[in-house]
């Protein structure tokens, strides 16, 4: 899926997959990097939550785990 602004110019491109039951969602921004990205159950809970913010010299990558029991 495709996200553009209302000149038409790219904005970020989503990606979806799915692997055993976990949907992934992938964001990455007009360059092609990976902006975020989220892992969801079945039922549409977030397992893992991927941030990344900034350029190469200052960035913040965020990962958030959700610990599973079962």
């Amino acid at each position: 899926m495709l996200t553009k602004d209302e000149k038409g110019t790219l904005i970020n491109k989503t990606k979806y997959s799915y692997k055993n039951d976990i949907q992934t969602q992938s964001i990455y921004d007009k360059e092609g990097k990976l902006t975020r990205e989220y892992k969801r159950d079945i039922d549409g809970k977030t397992l893992e939550s991927y941030l990344s913010y900034g350029d190469e010299k200052t960035q913040l990558i965020v990962i958030y785990k959700e610990d599973i029991v079962y």
